[in-house]
């Protein structure tokens, strides 16, 4: 499939099977994907976001050995992916940083940026939120 070709079929799709990458767990929260993950085997970072995410009630997965079309029907017992928002108040202070209120230098704020993000993913995987 081409790029274009395999946007336009996830864009269509009401379910996707897919590896639990993080790139992916992103790509699919924006969306508002309900999806089923299989894990790379050994890729322990995968399994762990497939794990907690189910754990979460958000997606099913199972490993690659396992896996059988009869195992799809779990999803409509998750709720699927969401983008993460932040709380209203975080976002002047988030955004502050593109206005120059902060001075600091670029490294600075790159890192502060870096850090909500990292922030919002840790409350959306460790508290569900």
């Amino acid at each position: 499939m081409q790029s274009q070709e395999l946007e336009e079929t996830i864009n269509k799709s009401e379910l996707v099977i897919s590896r639990s990458g993080y790139s992916t767990i992103m790509d699919l929260a924006i969306l508002e994907k309900k999806a089923f993950f299989i894990p790379t085997p050994g890729q322990y970072e995968q399994e762990y976001l497939a794990r907690r995410l189910s754990d979460l009630g958000i997606a099913p997965f199972c490993n690659q050995n396992n896996f059988k079309l009869d195992r799809l029907s779990e999803v409509a017992v998750y709720s699927g992916l969401k983008p993460y928002t932040h709380p209203s108040e975080e976002f002047p202070k988030l955004f502050s940083i593109f206005h120059g209120e902060w001075k600091f230098g670029s490294n600075a704020q790159l890192a502060l940026q870096i850090y909500f993000f990292r922030m919002s993913l840790y409350n959306m995987f460790h508290y569900g939120k």
